[in-house]
């Protein structure tokens, strides 16, 4: 369901599997998205690029991660929220 609503968004967009976490990548092989699944939910993180999203929140620079912001998708009514946010972060790269 979230891929679908990113792939309208992003047409060159496509999944690969890795342990742990499923990477979203563009056709220049860009990972753009990391969506961790767990329990209850799906983490879901993107880079901050100094914008405000409507969701998330920013995680502790102590951390070094390239992607730096986290999205948490626990209802399936958000999913074209995280998949505009996912947008937002995809054309600022």
């Amino acid at each position: 369901m979230l891929f679908d609503s990113v792939k309208k968004l992003i047409p060159d967009t496509y999944a690969v599997s890795t342990n742990p976490y499923i990477a979203f990548r563009n056709s220049l092989n860009v990972n753009f998205a990391e969506i961790w699944v767990q329990s209850k939910q799906l983490k879901i993180m993107i880079r901050n690029i100094e914008n405000t999203y409507s969701i998330g929140e920013k995680i502790n620079d102590s951390y070094n991660w390239t992607n730096n912001y986290k999205i948490i998708l626990r209802s399936p009514e958000d999913v074209e929220e995280v998949a505009l946010s996912i947008k937002i972060n995809y054309d600022n790269l």
